[in-house]
């Protein structure tokens, strides 16, 4: 008898339950194990490919594959989104822009964290803020064991709030959840900052996609491709705030999305600024070869 195989998605994700419920694909039983939050799989994902399939963050997958971890995109995205919403100042001093956080400290859970992948991106595309002119606060390490954080990346204990408040930081990359009450964006026209970002690039970011292993895949390809297709299925078709999530820009594509054209461009892009920001130690050369399989 086929042993069951562990697939991770988030719950927190609408369009996930209908898939989640299933007990097998393809005639092979499946289990979707909850975890909360899903990030809390990532470090076991990467690490050890404990799951046959698993939600991931773009640059914990880029990680583990650069350490030689054998894994694979599947392409669909489970969540992403624009990021100008997601900078915060210190209420402790005044900034004209975020071009003066040049020589400062800027807060972020992980150096490693996807969503301070697309904040740096801007910041350096728009306000001349490179990812080696900051000190970057962090209060964890990355998800991969073949990573080691720059020179400029701080650990510190305690909370990133309490440190953005106090002034200990100039400014903290938070989602909107985590910001301390009273703060708002440091960019209070971000909507419009990610339409003007959009219309430069012709893609949304993108953070969380399916990953499987490569000795799942070449075992149970159809599994894999079945998770895929009933995914796909699932995606909110008409309402493009749903997966961008609160404060998508109204007009603009959702992040979340199915088909390797649709996602292959934002996986490309995520790739050049991951090895920019120092998270991968070489360009990702052929960015096809991250993915289990093109058009389904």
């Amino acid at each position: 008898m086929i042993s069951e195989h562990a697939v991770v998605l988030g719950d927190h994700h609408a369009y996930t339950a209908s898939v989640r419920s299933l007990k097998a694909v393809a005639g092979v039983p499946v289990r979707f194990p909850t975890i909360r939050p899903v990030y809390e799989a990532f470090d076991d994902q990467v690490r050890e490919q404990r799951f046959a399939m698993s939600e991931l963050a773009i640059v914990a997958f880029l990680q583990g594959r650069d350490a030689g971890k054998p894994l694979l995109l599947v392409p669909i995205v489970l969540a992403g989104g624009f990021g100008h919403k997601n900078l915060y100042a210190t209420p402790a001093k005044q900034f004209g822009s975020p071009a003066e956080l040049v020589g400062g400290r800027i807060g972020v859970r992980s150096y490693s964290q996807t969503t301070a992948l697309w904040v740096r991106a801007w910041l350096d595309e728009e306000y001349d803020v490179t990812a080696d002119s900051v000190t970057w606060v962090v209060t964890e390490r990355s998800h991969s064991d073949g990573y080691d954080d720059p020179d400029n990346v701080e650990l510190i204990e305690g909370s990133l709030t309490n440190e953005l408040v106090s002034g200990g930081i100039d400014a903290a990359i938070l989602g909107a959840r985590y910001a301390p009450g009273g703060v708002g964006p440091m960019l209070p026209d971000f909507a419009q900052r990610d339409a003007q970002w959009y219309k430069r690039h012709g893609l949304v970011p993108v953070n969380h996609l399916l990953t499987t292993t490569e000795a799942f895949y070449a075992e149970y390809p159809e599994v894999v491709h079945g998770v895929f297709e009933h995914l796909a299925r699932a995606i909110p078709k008409s309402d493009p705030g749903v997966a961008g999530g609160a404060g998508h820009p109204a007009g603009l594509p959702a992040a979340v999305r199915s088909g390797f054209d649709q996602v292959r461009p934002a996986v490309e892009l995520a790739t050049r600024y991951a090895y920019d920001q120092h998270l991968i130690s070489a360009p990702v050369e052929d960015v096809d070869e991250l993915f289990a399989f093109g058009e389904s």
